[in-house]
């Protein structure tokens, strides 16, 4: 029986999705794939909303809040 994915609300929900993310900052447009297993190494199991608020862009380092956005397209399984 084939089931269908959740919502992806936390880290961990991207991680069992394998799912990577797409980070947009707002105020320059600046965009960058994320891997949600390094993210939940350094931040721990946390939402996603919670996530964007502790994220800062590398290019013109402002603290908007940015637009996190899972990436059909996983990382490698072997």
């Amino acid at each position: 029986m084939r089931t269908v994915p959740g919502p992806i609300e936390r880290l961990s929900d991207a991680c069992t999705q394998h799912a990577m993310l797409w980070v947009l900052c707002v105020a320059c447009g600046h965009a960058v794939r994320l891997d949600p297993r390094k993210l939940m190494a350094f931040n721990g199991d946390v939402t996603l909303r919670d996530l964007g608020q502790r994220l800062r862009c590398d290019r013109c380092k402002s603290r908007a809040r940015p637009a996190i956005v899972p990436s059909p397209h996983g990382w490698r399984t072997r």
